[in-house]
């Protein structure tokens, strides 16, 4: 046995002899996340959203009077055919981020533009009405 052992050692497999060696680090890019950025202005509370890698059509924004809610999505289909067979391949990746609001806004008055990969959102205050006597 143990000179089965001192052969693997001295003389390992061929294509083993590279086996342990440090490979090169392979580079991933990182995903891009939503980030949301809120401003009081006066009357207008403002959110600068960057989408990150997702498209207009990939995202959805909603608002209720305390919150903003971001919601990114994407999926992805493949068809391959090969020898009279197909294969389909599905994929999908989601991304979601809700924020407080610093002040209660009129869920029916919010605004969205989107340029270059960023949705600017204006949302008017909610105004209190105080009754008098």
């Amino acid at each position: 046995m143990k000179d089965q052992v001192k052969l693997w050692f001295e003389k390992p497999l061929r294509g083993m002899k590279n086996f342990f060696k440090k490979s090169e680090a392979i580079e991933i890019p990182l995903k891009q996340e939503i980030e949301i950025e809120i401003q009081d202005a006066g009357g207008f509370i403002t959110a600068v959203v960057r989408l990150g890698d997702y498209r207009k059509d990939q995202v959805r924004i909603n608002a209720t009077s305390k919150t903003l809610e971001v919601t990114g999505q994407k999926e992805g289909r493949a068809i391959q055919a090969k020898d009279g067979y197909y294969k389909e391949e599905m994929s999908g990746e989601a991304e979601r981020k809700i924020v407080s609001l610093p002040h209660e806004i009129d869920p029916n008055s919010v605004k969205a533009k989107f340029e270059n990969g960023v949705a600017n959102i204006v949302m008017q205050k909610k105004v209190e009405r105080r009754f008098s006597r």
